[in-house]
């Protein structure tokens, strides 16, 4: 048997590592749930350029309308608006790994065709960019779905809420974060949740 100082110490580190590890814990489960949403204009919430004068600044866009809904479902959640005006597909592969940190639990992708044709990006490039990025999130194991703008037209009164025929009013990005609401939480819910 061991002296008594011996067994104090040992049931001490015990005793010590047990309350370490369950902060630690306790840590990692208080942080918000992360998501991203990644894009161009009507992510971010409005284009550049005097051409593009409609939309809405990003504490208007989808995504901080999106977190708003998840928080009044009592869903701990953070959503980063990710979108950058004019960006085409490619670039938004060039930045993911950057602008998708450790750690987040679900990505949505909203690919900017219209960009891409504005820049001379191929359809075929396009589309091995948007395969690279899909690829990229399933091997870090991320919940992420894509957006096609052809999916625009099955979400009632999407279309009609855009005020320069482009780019969404602050109706518009209300009606398209209802829309995603319930696949968001099927994918926090630990589906994956893809096309």
């Amino acid at each position: 048997m061991g002296s008594k100082p011996q067994r104090f110490y040992t049931q001490a580190l015990v005793v010590g590592l047990l309350t370490g590890s369950l902060a630690i814990f306790g840590e990692a489960h208080a942080k918000p749930a992360l998501i991203v949403a990644i894009g161009a204009d009507n992510v971010y919430g409005h284009g550049t350029g005097r051409r593009n004068t409609g939309g809405v600044e990003p504490n208007e866009a989808f995504p901080a309308q999106l977190e708003t809904l998840l928080r009044a479902r009592g869903v701990d959640a953070h959503v980063v608006n990710a979108g950058i005006p004019r960006e085409n597909t490619c670039e938004m592969l060039v930045r993911l790994d950057s602008t998708v940190p450790e750690g987040t639990r679900m990505v949505i992708v909203l690919p900017s065709y219209g960009n891409d044709k504005k820049s001379g990006v191929s359809k075929a490039e396009e589309r091995s960019c948007m395969y690279k990025i899909e690829a990229r999130l399933r091997a870090r194991h991320i919940a992420f779905f894509v957006l096609k703008h052809r999916e625009f037209k099955r979400i009632p009164g999407a279309l009609a809420q855009r005020d320069d025929g482009h780019h969404w009013t602050v109706k518009g990005h209300a009606i398209v974060a209802h829309y995603l609401l319930p696949r968001v939480l099927a994918g926090l819910g630990g589906h994956t949740s893809n096309r």
